[in-house]
């Protein structure tokens, strides 16, 4: 199975609020270690992307066709990201049969110009509440638990964007990878 078609899988169901994974044994080292919340601003960036409206129950669909032609698309161009892969969820809900607009890409300069099929615009500034995930993809679910469980916490009430960058990815049972997660806030 491709990597990214197993990282939207995860995050439908950390989406779908579906409990991954059992108890780690006290004896066995973590596999994963889930930060505190941070609140952060996160600049402007130029976006190059493609977007589409779906649904949890299609979105592993989507992401398998769109994925693999925004890297061939992106390795092939003359300049380089600025960044890992960015996802950027609106609206998304628990609910596997209520549609949502998901964008994949990847940051760029600011002079880009927009690659085949795909877009290029400006991310707004994003104030947001982020927490860090090291370790495998099983954990996702609790990361995103715990993000909004702090967030709540502190009072902070969401805006309905979330967001999820790759800062380092072995593969989805990788213990290395790193991930950040964005929660939108007002």
């Amino acid at each position: 199975m491709n990597d990214r078609i197993a990282l939207v899988i995860a995050f439908m169901l950390v989406m779908s609020g579906i409990s991954r994974g059992a108890e780690r044994p006290a004896t066995r080292p973590a596999d994963y270690v889930i930060g505190p919340m941070h609140v952060q601003t996160i600049p402007e960036m130029t976006y190059v992307y493609a977007g589409t409206r779906t649904t949890l129950a299609e979105i592993a669909q989507v992401v398998g066709k769109i994925l693999p032609k925004l890297e061939a698309t992106v390795a092939e161009m003359k300049s380089r990201p600025k960044g890992p892969v960015l996802f950027v969820y609106h609206g998304a809900s628990p609910d596997p049969a209520v549609p949502f607009d998901v964008e994949l890409g990847f940051p760029f300069a600011e002079d880009v110009k927009a690659p085949g099929d795909f877009n290029v615009k400006k991310l707004k500034e994003f104030r947001c509440a982020t927490i860090l995930l090291t370790g495998t993809m099983q954990h996702l679910g609790e990361a995103y638990m715990e993000l909004f469980g702090q967030l709540a916490q502190a009072g902070y009430q969401p805006t309905g964007e979330t967001r999820e960058v790759y800062l380092y990815w072995d593969g989805p049972e990788s213990a290395n990878n790193v991930i950040q997660i964005q929660a939108g806030i007002r």
